[in-house]
């Protein structure tokens, strides 16, 4: 009985490898889990932090194409306001300002731009933007964040007092098709999966 269910397991465990590595399963949880919904006007279009500063000083990736999707959605018209959060890591610099570079060399006036670099979690950017927008009234904002924490970064947004709409910091990725990608992708899930039950138990959501 032993030896067949260690057997079955590691069927499973084969089953569930080669699922989530050579097939678009993972692309499709994620959707389930963070539908993706059209993107709204708002009073403020908010890019969480994510990814940071490159060791050369630029952004890494993830970071560079939230902060691109935030300047195109504010270029378009989806609100007036840009707020660009992101922390400095060790001796490198805020990611918030760093973007906020980006965005003036792209652009966007000054005047419609402010930067958060002191938060480094969710729930301390949620607290840290409604200190910056409660001055100018704003309550409808329009948050660029990555899908797999689409969600839990709405709910502690809307905990918060603001009416929330969301956007994917990645528009338009195509189905997942490396392996290597694929796996990542699933860790992610699971990690954020983890992160929405701890800031329910602690009532941020």
């Amino acid at each position: 009985m032993g030896r067949t269910l260690i057997q079955a397991l590691g069927a499973c465990t084969i089953v569930g490898f080669f699922l989530t590595a050579f097939t678009p399963a993972v692309d499709l949880l994620e959707r389930l889990t963070a539908p993706e919904e059209p993107a709204q006007r708002a009073e403020a279009i908010v890019v969480l932090g994510v990814g940071g500063v490159a060791p050369g000083g630029g952004l890494t990736d993830r970071s560079l194409r939230a902060t691109l999707e935030g300047i195109r959605l504010y270029r378009e018209g989806w609100a007036p306001l840009l707020v660009l959060s992101g922390a400095a890591s060790g001796s490198r610099r805020a990611e918030a300002e760093v973007r906020a570079e980006l965005a003036r060399q792209l652009g966007v006036p000054a005047s419609s731009i402010l930067t958060l670099s002191t938060a480094n979690t969710t729930r301390d950017e949620a607290l840290g933007i409604r200190a910056l927008l409660e001055p100018r009234a704003v309550r409808r904002i329009l948050l660029v964040v990555e899908a797999p924490a689409r969600m839990r970064a709405s709910e502690a947004f809307s905990r918060v007092g603001f009416q929330v709409a969301t956007a994917s910091s990645n528009p338009g990725a195509a189905v997942l098709r490396n392996p290597e990608d694929r796996l990542h992708e699933l860790k992610q899930l699971g990690l954020e999966l983890a992160a929405r039950a701890y800031y329910r138990v602690m009532g941020y959501l």
